[in-house]
């Protein structure tokens, strides 16, 4: 008569159950991955605080010295323009930073899983 041997299989996968109670896996490096993409969003939405005129010394100390570079390097080509591109330059600088903090924000916020199913979806939808 042949033995029946349960096999312990070490794989790299967890069983855990959600909110709702529903039994899911995850992967073992969940952790690891979810704690750099929230590291990657806050390094973006910091970025665009500082850029974004969300803060009232952002723009003595960050924007405006950008704004000024920029009408600088416009004016070294044409001269008459460097007032229009500093303020060009200006607007430059604040718009990215509403789109950084956005990213930031939606990286920080947003799992990997759900960001696959939301583009597995959209995919879908399209075509």
């Amino acid at each position: 008569m042949v033995e029946k041997h349960q096999f312990i299989v070490f794989n790299r996968t967890s069983d855990r159950r959600d909110a709702f109670g529903i039994r899911r896996e995850f992967p073992a490096m969940a952790g690891h991955m979810e704690w750099k993409q929230k590291f990657q969003g806050s390094l973006l939405a910091f970025i665009g605080f500082m850029l974004s005129p969300l803060s009232w010394w952002n723009d003595a100390f960050v924007n405006l010295p950008l704004a000024l570079g920029f009408g600088w390097l416009v004016a070294r080509v044409y001269q008459p323009a460097f007032e229009s591109s500093v303020i060009l330059g200006y607007w430059l600088t604040n718009v990215p930073g509403f789109v950084l903090l956005r990213k930031g924000a939606q990286k920080i916020v947003t799992t990997d899983s759900s960001r696959t199913r939301a583009t597995a979806s959209a995919w879908r939808c399209c075509g």
